[in-house]
């Protein structure tokens, strides 16, 4: 599960310039944050499809949105499916 600390992250990386190369230190003395705090942000973004590994950017490419969008729907049914569940044991009780 995402953090607000993890899009402060994201924006802290966004607004460097793309040639410029970051360092959890870096990040983590900008923000007032722990290097682990930083690392543990960019994990969880990973994880979400919000940022990238190999160009260490944010994902800001719409051709990954249908992919992000089809993982959202997938997540959202499963929880609506779940608390469906969860009412109509309730109701039996």
């Amino acid at each position: 599960m995402m953090k607000p600390q993890d899009i402060l992250v994201l924006l802290e990386i966004a607004v460097r310039p793309t040639d410029a190369p970051w360092r959890f230190k870096d990040l983590a003395s900008d923000l007032s944050m722990s290097p682990s705090e930083i690392h543990a942000a960019i994990k969880r973004s990973t994880k979400a499809g919000l940022f990238d590994p190999l160009t260490s950017r944010w994902r800001e490419s719409a051709s990954d949105y249908p992919e992000r969008k089809r993982r959202i729907a997938t997540i959202t049914h499963r929880t609506a499916d779940r608390e469906s569940h969860r009412i109509g044991r309730g109701a039996r009780n």
